[in-house]
């Protein structure tokens, strides 16, 4: 995930002589990686990478703190300042307004809230606005940009309600019955099921999507007088499920499926409370609710210095060690080489053992400070069917390179709007439980629909496609896992003979020899003009034209030719080498015949014929065709003598015979 944020804001948190230039230097050497910046007006926006297990550091304090551990390592000050507010239990109690928060079955870690009354709505300070609007995030009015500003800043998702429009002032936590139906604040409606977890007014209303996003029911307006300021802390597992069922993806799901740290929820609350009170003149109006069922217990990991020096390779000081964990708020006990370290609450989540510890000496220090060894090259030979495979993958790969295709790599998932694009039945495909997009919803079990996708995103970019993808399709067994088989497609927009002779062509390298059965069974294939690929009498292929209808569902203004290969059987069959045979010391005839082909006769039944018709043709070049005359050319040779004119001419006669 990215965030960005700007350079003053940071230094609010941040006592330090870089300027933007030398922390995005310095960050990305050892932390976060700053992967731009940006000029806005008298500020520098910072857009970071955060890896997906350090949502610690998804906010301005999170960067400070890498910013305190790894800038002194390279000459630079930084020193966290401390952030004054005051204590959760000196908020007066109120018992104005009701509120009350309950949790029966126990579906978060933390809540807090509390009902701020006599609020003026209106627009935010102008350091907020440019703040937020730096950082990709639109100013609304100052109830809702406080909720932004609390999330961007200290890391954990907050959230207002309009108190009024709660009316029982209850928030019980339960999960959705299956059916159930919700309205989020962006009018999507959207049906739930019983994993849902979500928020009930006490009347059976649904009120929230916890963690994910709030409804359209509960919604500040313009006409709100009260909120009902709310933080809640959830469990990662039930966000994730959730927000990538239905494709909600906002930043509170974003780090709320990420562990953030449940007593960060208490500083953002408080922050909240601050912020409201001073910006739209809140009052407090109902007593501070803390339902707390989880609080993180602070982990010790002892380790040997020792370990940390083998592991670095280098010879690093214990008092150094311990030096670079306490920038990164760690406490350590220091007894000669042992290190007892006491984890901060906030990297509860990714630090467990001895080696997350060394990691994190190891990164401050900086890798790039490390010396550099090459490992000893290891080789496993591989068994030979899969070598074989491997083997004639790669050279396949190539070997339509160098014909003009390109390979494409698309994903192994497909959309029910392909799906039925297509012709296939949405029943016969496997799908995904929790997809992150409906375009990736069902595995798929042929490659042809994803690369008539890739004819789509690529038209109006050239006039002729040639692509070709290797991947497996999945076939779907009851009580099983799926059926994984390897497919080759090959898609061109040229025409069927042209298909026809690149497959010819492939057939040829590996040394193959198929024949071509006419078909009118294949559904998503033009009837007149699809065929059937056998080797010794088993089927592996099928090529043809796509029929119009399913050129016109995908959108293509081009005739689409195809060739799908059970790579498995083709592997089988395929060789990487030729099979010898002896120079031939006699003489070869080469004689043109040309015959007229009378439908539904195909060129490759003729050419049988043409086959068992002497035993003296070795071989058969296929030269031209006009119409329906075909011309072929046939080469004759005797295995003992030399042949003469005339005995070839004579087997030519026979091979007329046999086809008139």
């Amino acid at each position: 995930m990215n965030i960005k944020i700007t350079y003053n804001w940071l230094l609010e948190h941040l006592e330090t002589n870089a300027d933007p230039y030398e922390i995005q230097k310095y960050l990305s050497l050892c932390g976060p990686s700053v992967e731009k910046i940006d000029k806005a007006g008298d500020d520098y926006v910072l857009d970071i990478e955060i890896t997906s297990n350090r949502v610690d550091c998804a906010s301005v304090m999170g960067i400070a703190r890498e910013c305190q551990a790894i800038l002194p390592q390279f000459g630079k000050k930084a020193i966290i300042k401390p952030v004054h507010l005051p204590m959760l239990n000196s908020f007066n109690e109120q018992n104005t307004l009701p509120l009350s928060i309950e949790d029966p079955e126990n579906l978060i870690n933390r809540a807090l809230g509390i009902v701020l009354d006599s609020l003026m709505i209106g627009s935010s300070p102008e350091y907020i606005q440019k703040r937020l609007e730096s950082c990709d995030i639109r100013s609304l009015n100052n109830l809702i940009d406080v909720t932004n500003y609390i999330m961007l800043e200290i890391g954990h998702p907050v959230h207002v309600f309009d108190y009024d429009r709660i009316k029982t002032g209850k928030l019980i936590f339960r999960k959705a019955r299956k059916g159930e139906k919700i309205i989020t604040l962006d009018k999507k409606e959207y049906v739930l099921d019983e994993h849902d977890v979500i928020i009930d007014d006490g009347t059976g209303r649904i009120i929230d999507l916890p963690g994910i996003m709030g409804t359209e029911n509960s919604v500040v307006t313009e006409r709100t007088q009260r909120v009902l300021l709310f933080i809640e802390n959830n469990h990662a597992k039930n966000i994730r499920r959730t927000s990538m069922k239905y494709g909600i993806r906002t930043e509170a799901a974003t780090i709320n499926e990420k562990h953030p740290d449940s007593a960060l929820a208490e500083t953002a609350f408080i922050q909240g409370i601050v912020m409201l009170k001073n910006l739209a003149k809140g009052k407090e109006a109902s007593s501070v609710i803390d339902l707390n069922h989880h609080k993180t217990e602070l982990k010790t990991i002892s380790v040997d210095n020792r370990h940390i020096a083998s592991l670095m390779g280098i010879d690093i000081k214990p008092e150094e060690s311990a030096s670079i964990l306490e920038r990164l708020e760690f406490k350590v006990v220091q007894k000669g080489d042992a290190l007892s370290i006491t984890v901060p609450s906030f990297r509860s989540k990714d630090i467990a053992i001895e080696e997350d510890i060394i990691e994190e000496v190891a990164r401050i220090y900086g890798y790039h400070n490390l010396p550099s060894y090459i490992q000893i090259t290891g080789f496993i030979e591989q068994p030979p069917d899969i070598a074989k495979s491997q083997t004639t993958e790669l050279k396949t790969k190539y070997f339509l390179k160098h014909q003009g295709f390109n390979d494409v790599f698309n994903y192994s998932m497909i959309s029910a709007h392909d799906i039925r694009n297509f012709k296939l039945k949405i029943e016969d495909h496997l799908k995904i439980a929790n997809p992150i997009s409906n375009e990736i919803e069902y595995m798929r079990t042929s490659l042809i629909p994803s690369l008539l996708e890739n004819i789509v995103t690529n038209q109006g970019r050239r006039d002729q496609f040639h692509f070709f993808e290797i991947a497996s399709v999945y076939l779907g067994r009851v009580g099983e896992l799926p059926e994984e088989k390897r497919v080759l497609a090959i898609e061109t927009t040229d025409d069927f003979y042209s298909l026809k002779g690149y497959v010819e062509n492939l057939m040829l390298e590996f040394h193959i020899n198929p024949s071509y059965v006419p078909s009118q069974n294949i559904p998503y294939l033009l009837p007149n003009i699809q065929t059937i690929i056998n080797v010794e009498g088993v089927k592996i292929g099928a090529l043809g034209r796509i029929s119009p209808e399913i050129i016109q569902n995908f959108g293509i203004e081009h005739d689409v030719y195809i060739c799908e290969i059970d790579f498995e059987l083709f592997v089988k069959h395929a060789q990487t080498t030729p099979t010898y045979s002896a120079i031939q010391p006699f003489a070869t005839i080469k004689l043109d015949l040309t015959f007229k082909k009378v439908p539904p006769e195909t060129y490759s039944s003729l050419i049988e014929k043409v086959r068992k018709a002497s035993n003296k043709l070795i071989d058969i070049e296929y030269i031209t065709s006009y119409q329906d005359n075909i011309t072929i050319r046939c080469y004759f040779n005797d295995h003992s003598r030399n042949l003469t004119e005339e005995e070839a001419k004579q087997e030519l006669e026979n091979i007329k015979k046999a086809i008139s």
